[in-house]
């Protein structure tokens, strides 16, 4: 594909991506993860725009739970269950396709760092989810995790994965982008 091509092919997605967070944004309120996830990757382009639509819909979330009061502690709580099943689905996807294939494209260990943050992730979610939701430490430590999503994610989607695009044929991207979709309707 010649670089005017990408360019266009790129932008096109990115003009998807945009498109599916505001609809995700209202599928997330309205019919439940399913069809939020089957509306994110219908409208989304490659397994880079797939990911980029995930990370805007989880940070739409985390503007909602920090939208709530100390006194609002079930919709904490339901936000959290709403935050914690968007990151799986999508730590999945990265975990079980993506890293591994950053891991055999790029043998500088990057990967292994990149697991690690969800580790971190995952340990987070679980402080959140034992920590009283009214405790003033609850929500310092909801935007202390968000800080860290949206750092994991820049280095992603400034760094990483145009990176690896760019390493990847059209016909491996394409490989990929059916295995991360796959992947991710197994816990849609």
């Amino acid at each position: 594909m010649g670089t005017h091509e990408h360019a266009h092919r790129t932008g096109l997605g990115a003009v998807a991506g945009a498109a599916a967070v505001g609809l995700i944004a209202g599928l997330v309120a309205d019919r439940g993860r399913k069809a939020m996830t089957q509306a994110a990757e219908g409208l989304a382009g490659d397994w880079v725009d797939v990911l980029k639509a995930e990370h805007l819909m989880v940070f739409e979330l985390f503007d909602r739970l920090e939208a709530t009061a100390a006194n609002e502690t079930g919709k904490r709580t339901r936000m959290l269950i709403k935050i914690r099943q968007a990151i799986t689905k999508h730590a999945v996807q990265e975990e079980n396709v993506v890293y591994p294939a950053l891991a055999r494209a790029d043998p500088s260990g990057e990967a292994a760092k990149l697991f690690a943050d969800h580790a971190d992730v995952k340990t987070a979610l679980y402080e959140l989810e034992v920590l009283a939701k009214d405790d003033p430490q609850w929500m310092p430590k909801a935007r202390a995790l968000r800080h860290n999503i949206e750092e994991h994610a820049r280095k992603e989607e400034d760094e990483i994965f145009p990176a690896l695009r760019n390493r990847l044929s059209d016909e491996d991207s394409a490989k990929l982008t059916a295995l991360m979709l796959k992947e991710g309707q197994r816990l849609a």
